[in-house]
């Protein structure tokens, strides 16, 4: 037979660990939605200056010098749309896991892949546009 007698040591327990885990979730849903802001926000402020940039502008810098670095002005968005979708994996990828390290990982690299995707867009916006 059962023990069913509960302490009120074990509710407190039972309702601070309940209410972490939805802390927890609401703060990674926080920084999972930043992010997307973020890359939306990038690409539309390409959209924005597209007018104020060259007719091409040089994305790919691990090719070789010349042509094959670069695209029309309109590729600059490609950082931010590959970033979403890295969000969209690792957010979908972080709801299966119950580990909070991996769900941390996920979320964050996630938040870390859209800011670099700004960083390299922004950087250059600054060195090509003229303002």
């Amino acid at each position: 037979m059962k023990n069913t007698k509960r302490f009120k040591s074990d509710i407190y327990t039972e309702n601070s660990l309940t209410s972490k885990k939805v802390l927890i979730k609401l703060n990674f849903f926080k920084i999972v939605v930043f992010a997307v802001l973020i890359s939306v926000a990038n690409i539309v402020v390409v959209l924005i200056l597209k007018d104020n940039l060259p007719p091409q502008v040089p994305l790919f810098y691990g090719l070789a010098l010349g042509e094959e670095q670069l695209v029309s002005t309109n590729w600059l968005t490609i950082p931010s749309i590959l970033s979403l979708s890295i969000i969209g994996i690792n957010a979908f990828l972080s709801a299966f896991f119950e580990n909070l390290f991996i769900k941390q990982t996920l979320v964050f690299g996630a938040f870390a892949v859209s800011l670099l995707s700004v960083i390299t867009t922004v950087k250059i916006i600054f060195l090509l546009g003229s303002f």
